[in-house]
């Protein structure tokens, strides 16, 4: 165990752990905003997503109403991560809308 001098610090050690991580990623967050370190963890969660592991996150959708916020949750979804407790405010029905070319290679042919 560490301690850490500042949120700057704190910061660095989880982006660390989570560029390191090889099979799994969980996260449990009553507040993950959609700000500028929301953002970093974000990207790393969407690469590793890509790169095949497991990712997963746990957050509470009353704590974190910010438009910015609900895009984020948003848009790991639609990375194909898992996000529980996200119940969009204005997002939920994007959710449902087909991306171009997302799952190409699954739908039928002309009949």
């Amino acid at each position: 165990m560490a301690v850490l001098q500042n949120g700057e610090d704190s910061l660095a050690v989880r982006l660390a752990t989570l560029k390191a991580a090889q099979k799994s990623i969980r996260i449990q967050a009553l507040v993950f905003k959609g700000d500028e370190a929301g953002l970093r963890i974000a990207q790393i969660l969407k690469e590793k997503k890509a790169a095949g592991l497991d990712v997963r996150v746990i957050v509470d959708a009353l704590s974190n109403p910010w438009m910015q916020t609900q895009w984020l949750f948003f848009d790991l979804k639609q990375h194909g991560i898992e996000v529980e407790g996200y119940e969009a405010i204005a997002l939920q029905w994007l959710n449902e809308v087909p991306r171009p070319g997302a799952h190409a290679a699954f739908r039928p042919g002309p009949a």
